[in-house]
C-alpha cells in the first residue's frame, strides 16, 4: 500500500465457476480455485491491500453454515489480507420466517466480518418477483427465480483511509446508488457480479461498460470482479486497465485511483434528466396550445 497516496492496490480474482457451484459436490472445487488464485496474488510484491472475489463466490448461507464460514475466515487470517466477497445471507424474522439476502462482506485477518451490504436493486424475475408490496399474491408465483429480500440502505465499507462502496451485479446501471456512496464518503467503488448467465454473448461487455459510466460520474476508480465476465480496474476518467478475458481463470492486480473533489453530478444529482423532461412537457403543452388559438 502506498500510504498517503491516492491509490490502493487491489486484486480481483475470478475462478470462472459455472452454475454447478451451488451443488454441494462442486462447492469445494469452486472455493478451492479462488483460494489457490488468492494465494498466488498475496505472494506477489507489492502485496495487495484488498482481495476481491465475485458475487456469490461463497455458494452457501454464511450465517447458517458456521463451519464453512470459519474455514474461509481462517484462510483470510493466513493470507493476512482483507477479503471482499459475495455470498448469500439469511436471518430469521420475528415471525419465524427466513429472510435471505444477496450480500457482500468485508472479511478481516482478525477473523471478523467488518461490514456487510445487502443488495438493494434485485434483478426483476431473476432474483425476486417485483411489486410484491403492492400485490402480495405475486410472492406466491414460482417461475424458477430466487426470492431474495432487498436491502434497505447503501453501506460504505470502512477501509483505512479509503472507504469504498459495493455495487452487486447490475447495480452498476444505477447512477443514484453510486452517488449515494460518494455522498456518504466512499472514495472508490467495487463491482462484484456473476455474468455466467450471459454465456458467450455481447452482454458481458455491455454490462462492464455500465460500470465505466459510474466512475466518470463520480470521478473515482473502481475494481470490478466478475465470475466468467470481465474483471478489470477502471480509473476516474473511465479508462480500463488490467482487464481479463471471458471464461478464463484470471488474477487482476493493480492500483485503484481514489476519488478527489466532488463532481457536479455528486453535488446536484440527476438534474439534467429532470430538466429535459420539463422541457419536453413545456414544448408539448406549447404545441397543443397554439393549434387551439388558431381554431378560435
Amino acid at each position: 500500500m502506498r500510504r498517503g497516496s491516492r491509490e490502493r492496490r487491489s486484486s480481483a480474482l475470478r475462478g470462472s465457476a459455472s452454475g454447478s457451484k451451488w451443488d454441494t459436490l462442486h462447492q469445494e472445487r469452486s472455493i478451492g480455485t479462488l483460494a489457490r488464485l488468492t494465494s498466488e496474488a498475496v505472494s506477489r510484491e507489492p502485496k495487495p491491500d484488498l482481495v476481491v472475489w465475485p458475487e456469490t463466490a461463497l455458494p452457501f448461507y454464511v450465517r447458517l453454515e458456521a463451519q464453512k464460514l470459519d474455514r474461509i475466515l481462517e484462510l483470510v487470517r493466513a493470507w493476512n489480507v482483507p477479503l471482499l466477497v459475495g455470498y448469500p445471507d439469511a436471518t430469521f424474522s420475528l415471525s419465524g420466517g427466513v429472510i435471505t439476502h444477496n450480500a457482500a462482506g468485508l472479511m478481516l485477518p482478525s477473523k471478523t466480518i467488518a461490514a456487510q451490504y445487502e443488495k438493494i436493486h434485485l434483478v426483476p424475475f431473476g432474483e425476486r418477483i417485483p411489486f410484491q408490496g403492492i400485490l402480495p399474491f405475486l410472492g406466491k408465483l414460482d417461475l424458477g427465480q430466487a426470492e431474495w429480500t432487498p436491502g434497505t440502505k447503501p453501506v460504505v465499507f470502512p477501509f483505512r483511509d479509503a472507504p469504498f462502496g459495493v455495487l452487486i451485479c447490475f447495480e452498476s446501471i444505477f447512477p443514484g446508488l453510486a452517488r449515494d456512496y460518494a455522498v456518504d464518503g466512499a472514495r472508490w467503488l467495487v463491482n462484484i457480479t456473476n455474468d455466467e448467465w450471459f454465456g458467450p454473448t455481447a452482454a458481458p461487455r455491455q454490462h462492464a461498460d455500465m460500470a465505466i459510466l459510474r466512475c466518470v460520474e463520480e470521478e473515482m476508480g473502481m475494481a470490478r470482479c466478475a465470475n466468467t465476465g470481465i474483471s478489470m480496474l477502471i480509473d476516474p476518467l473511465g479508462r480500463e486497465s488490467k482487464s481479463s478475458p471471458l471464461f478464463q481463470e484470471a488474477v487482476v492486480v493493480g492500483d485503484v485511483v481514489l476519488g478527489g473533489k466532488p463532481t457536479l453530478f455528486r453535488l446536484w444529482g440527476d438534474w439534467l434528466t429532470g430538466l429535459c423532461l420539463g422541457l419536453v412537457l413545456v414544448l408539448t403543452l406549447l404545441g397543443w396550445y397554439r393549434p387551439l388559438r388558431r381554431d378560435r
